[in-house]
């Protein structure tokens, strides 16, 4: 039987940081469909890249500023653009000019990336299946493509493309009407779903599904918790909506406390200089800042290495694929109850889920005392480890996910 052909829209994969997880996506969706993956942008090579991944660089090749410039006066002479002006009006105007800016950038890109998806529906007699893993401009595209029987479309939503407060002043473009172009949206996260049925009613709730990302273990655990050496890890971007500073402060006031306790990073970003002068200057020492590591570099690090936690302070998430991993080599977790993350602690008591604006004493207070009990660590390791077992094994998560796209 012929295999469908699936086009993979990512933001930057397999070129940029920030989206390795896909790589263990990517061995479920190729033994089912003939996969091409088209990246949205690039800026540098830092990811490993499998050789044998079929790369479409159509838009890296033509999302540029003369072809954005003619996408743009061509939108602007269409009655379609003003329409949808129309129905952003009220956000758009709120905004001026950042929302105008953001409004005509995404209908731009969306015009170029229609453009490809004709191309591609002329040249393949397959059925074919254009997901987005972002609720991103590329869903926007098939507003300019005529309906018709041998495609289907869906998109993933996570976290920055689905929830206002992670978007510069609570912006998040042309939402609604990117999901009514879609055939499915797919949910990482149950919280996802709540969100936007209480956002939109019930009017979506035909094409929202809910289909949480997973992890592969590739390591053995190198050796249990011993309860002696106190060791947090955080993994994450170093950008503002993180809040890497308070896992700082927090780490501060736990070692007034009388605590021994060190702290390890993974992750780089914007804010890294700062953060690790941050860090310099309140901890001192016993901190240790690896940069940026590659999916298997962290759960190397995460297997071979012997935390106490993974700590996360962040201001918004969808449902961290960090924590999973974390799971995956018996991690507690500490982290804010923003986003999914409660789901994580659904039915298990696997850590410690504090208040998205929770005071740094009382928590400081809680912690210097439980992460030194090592029977209660115990406890909560192996809990977190279950967790993982439960409900983010890859190839229970990403079969069950092939099978919802072969049923489309």
């Amino acid at each position: 039987m012929k295999k469908s052909k699936v086009i993979l829209f990512s933001a930057n994969y397999p070129y940029n940081i920030g989206e390795e997880f896909l790589a263990t996506e990517l061995v479920y969706l190729n033994n089912v469909f003939d996969v091409v993956v088209v990246p949205c942008a690039v800026n540098q090579i830092k990811c490993n890249r499998d050789p044998k991944l079929a790369i479409d660089r159509y838009l890296i090749d033509n999302i540029k500023i003369f072809n954005l410039l003619y996408a743009a006066l061509k939108n602007l002479c269409s009655i379609g653009f003003y329409r949808s002006l129309y129905q952003e009006r009220q956000t758009v105007g709120r905004l001026g000019l950042h929302g105008i800016k953001r409004f005509m950038s995404q209908n731009a890109k969306a015009r170029i990336t229609a453009r490809f998806i004709q191309n591609t529906l002329g040249l393949t007699q397959q059925q074919v299946i254009f997901y987005c893993y972002w609720l991103d401009f590329p869903v926007l595209a098939f507003k300019f493509i005529q309906p018709q029987d041998n495609y289907k479309i869906i998109s993933r939503a996570h976290g920055v493309d689905l929830f206002a407060d992670q978007n510069i002043r609570g912006y998040v473009p042309l939402q609604l009407q990117k999901i009514r172009l879609l055939d499915r949206l797919i949910l990482v996260s149950d919280n996802g779903m709540e969100y936007l049925l209480s956002k939109y009613g019930n009017q979506l709730r035909d094409k929202l599904v809910v289909s949480k990302l997973g992890v592969s273990k590739i390591f053995p655990n190198n050796q249990p918790y011993d309860g002696k050496n106190l060791c947090l890890i955080s993994i994450s971007s170093c950008v503002v909506i993180k809040r890497i500073h308070l896992i700082i402060d927090l780490i501060t006031k736990i070692r007034d406390h009388g605590v021994n306790l060190v702290w390890q990073h993974i992750g780089d970003g914007d804010l890294f200089s700062q953060i690790q002068k941050y860090a310099a200057t309140n901890l001192k020492n016993g901190f240790l800042f690896h940069g940026y590591k590659s999916n298997y570099e962290v759960h190397e690090i995460l297997a071979k290495n012997q935390f106490t936690a993974l700590i996360n302070c962040s201001f918004s998430e969808g449902l961290p694929i960090s924590m999973q991993e974390a799971q995956a080599y018996g991690l507690p977790i500490i982290a804010t109850n923003v986003g999914g993350v409660a789901e994580i602690f659904d039915n298990y008591n696997c850590g410690w889920l504090i208040a998205r604006d929770f005071n740094l004493e009382d928590v400081a207070s809680m912690l210097a005392v439980e992460l030194c009990n090592p029977e209660l660590c115990l406890i909560k390791s192996e809990n977190s480890y279950r967790s993982f077992v439960s409900k983010y094994q890859a190839e229970v998560n990403y079969s069950a996910f092939c099978k919802l796209l072969q049923e489309l």
